[in-house]
């Protein structure tokens, strides 16, 4: 790559990375040198309308890479999801955050020495009510659709 603004930690295994151009997410293979747009299919946009920077489009910022190194996860306003590249088709994990009003914001590691987020087994992550404000934490079990809310707290005390 010449240039690139806006990039994104590397996969686990370091052979690839994320970056956001014109409004979508690509990934650059770096033993191909290829590079592959992973949301030019996906009905969401990856654009930071909060972001309040003085800065023209700013992306949402992926929460991390799957363990095998092959899929990024993002979460987007209302919507959280695993967009496998290079291959196979992506799914929005979460399920309910635009009918619901639910931000799923941040991915919790509870392993210091983990790579990448092992979608075979439980996920936390934390959840903003967008009316209420209400936050919590919510839980994803062996990438099947569909979040668990663990539990609610009545205002938010982390920063929101």
């Amino acid at each position: 790559m010449k240039k690139c603004r806006w990039y994104f930690s590397p996969s686990p295994q370091g052979d690839k990375f994320a970056y956001f151009d014109e409004g979508h997410v690509h990934v650059y293979d770096m033993a191909s040198g290829q590079s592959r747009n992973i949301t030019k299919d996906v009905p969401t946009s990856f654009v930071d309308k909060e972001d309040d920077h003085n800065v023209v489009n700013p992306p949402i910022r992926p929460i991390g890479w799957a363990k095998d190194g092959q899929s990024p996860c993002f979460t987007t306003t209302g919507t959280s999801g695993e967009f496998p590249s290079p291959r196979g088709p992506r799914s929005n994990l979460t399920v309910n955050g635009k009918k619901d009003g639910i931000r799923y914001r941040r991915y919790f590691v509870l392993d210091p020495e983990e790579r990448g987020i092992d979608l075979s087994g439980a996920v936390y992550i934390d959840v903003l009510a967008e009316r209420t404000k209400k936050s919590g934490i919510a839980r994803l079990d062996g990438g099947k659709p569909g979040a668990t809310l663990l539990f609610w707290m009545t205002r938010c005390i982390q920063r929101c």
